[in-house]
């Protein structure tokens, strides 16, 4: 309601009860002004209280999110290094193999380093018996 219709209302109410009847409409004005107050107050506190409830679950929420997501973490990290040491290269180390002995027990080996073998016999005379004689 604007200025003007609130002052007209005023004229009504003097015109039909007269100024003896201004004190009891002061009073019922008040009191509807504190009760409207009252109903308003009532209703952000309502309200308040209701978004108290709904941010104390948001924040529970949130902090369940939170650790949930701190431990999904701890445990990835815990598989990576787990992964990175059962894939971690080891340093391949050559086989050291027993040198192959040619030499059996049998064979023989001169001064010189070169094999015998009992089996040919390099003498002079071998080699004349194999040429014809003229």
């Amino acid at each position: 309601m604007g200025a003007t219709e609130i002052v007209f209302v005023f004229v009504i109410y003097l015109l039909f009860f007269g100024a003896k009847g201004i004190p009891s409409l002061a009073k019922t004005i008040g009191k509807a002004t504190y009760q409207f107050r009252e109903a308003r107050n009532d209703i952000q506190r309502e309200i308040m209280s209701s978004a108290k409830g709904i941010t104390d679950s948001a924040k529970e929420v949130r902090n369940e999110i939170e650790n949930a997501a701190q431990l999904a973490q701890r445990e990835a990290k815990k598989a990576h290094d787990t992964i990175e040491k059962s894939v971690k290269p080891t340093p391949i180390q050559p086989e050291v193999k027993e040198p192959i002995n040619p030499l059996t027990p049998s064979d023989s080996i001169s001064s010189s380093g070169v094999k015998k073998e009992d089996s040919i016999s390099e003498t002079p005379e071998s080699g004349k018996e194999d040429q014809p004689s003229t």
